[in-house]
């Protein structure tokens, strides 16, 4: 409560403005509201989302491109022709890199890392598909009526694809490339969900991975799936929801990787 008694003193002028040479999170939001329960539900929101779904996604996003050095070849020399192997890489050039954007997309596509979510119904209204007893009629929803759904269903769903182009990959397989002639359609790809209650550390995330993984690929050329001594990689690692309490589609046992020079 330190920080927020500071706060106070400072906005009863009893104290001077203490200025922060960086970002403080706690200030941040002590400045919005001193609220006691606001200050919990900021920061384990950001600890949450900022630590566990990003290092989530990350896990995913190396377990595959240690199956397909052939993407590990095409990031490489993206890398090394808009940044260098040296450079740091700054914010627009991260935003600007197709083939990173391609990776990341394509790991939260197949891998979103909140793959279940719930909302309520806010007044009566009908879902075009659901009812009948092939489910293909349509359905009454009540206001009120809790409705869970799944991203991670949504995202390999055929139907999201359609038409599928020749010589397309199945909406279960990762691949990036799909994303050079996919533009997926409003709500077929919300791996941070939508509406006005989307997630607000999207952008951080997206940093959080481009950052990382150009930072990685800088400095070592290849990646390799080392899991022998926990069995093979389609038994040991499973992209289905392990119902054991987390929101979060996490794999079944430990990703081991290994970075080559």
């Amino acid at each position: 409560m330190e920080t927020v008694n500071q706060i106070k003193a400072e906005e009863a002028g009893e104290t001077p403005h203490k200025k922060d040479p960086g970002f403080n999170l706690l200030r941040a939001s002590a400045e919005v509201s001193t609220d006691r329960r606001f200050l919990r539900d900021e920061l384990i929101t950001a600890l949450f989302a900022g630590r566990d779904n990003t290092a989530m996604t990350f896990t995913w996003m190396l377990y595959e491109l240690a199956r397909h050095p052939d993407v590990v070849r095409d990031l490489r020399r993206e890398i090394d022709a808009q940044i260098g192997l040296n450079s740091e890489p700054g914010y627009k050039t991260l935003k600007d890199m197709k083939i990173l954007s391609n990776i990341i997309n394509e790991t939260l596509r197949l891998y979103p890392p909140v793959p279940l979510n719930t909302r309520a119904c806010l007044k009566d209204t009908s879902l075009p598909r659901g009812g009948g007893p092939l489910g293909n009629d349509p359905i009454g929803v009540l206001k009120g009526t809790g409705i869970i759904y799944s991203n991670h269903l949504l995202h390999i769903n055929p139907e999201a694809y359609s038409p599928v182009p020749e010589g397309f990959p199945p909406a279960d397989e990762w691949c990036p490339k799909r994303w050079n002639n996919w533009f997926p359609k409003p709500w077929a790809f919300v791996p941070f969900h939508g509406g006005p209650r989307f997630c607000l550390g999207q952008q951080l995330v997206l940093v959080e991975l481009s950052y990382t993984l150009v930072r990685l690929f800088q400095r070592f050329s290849r990646l390799e799936l080392r899991m022998d001594e926990v069995g093979t990689a389609e038994k040991q690692v499973n992209p289905w929801l392990r119902r054991t309490g987390e929101p979060e589609l996490v794999e079944r046992g430990e990703v081991r990787v290994a970075f080559l020079r």
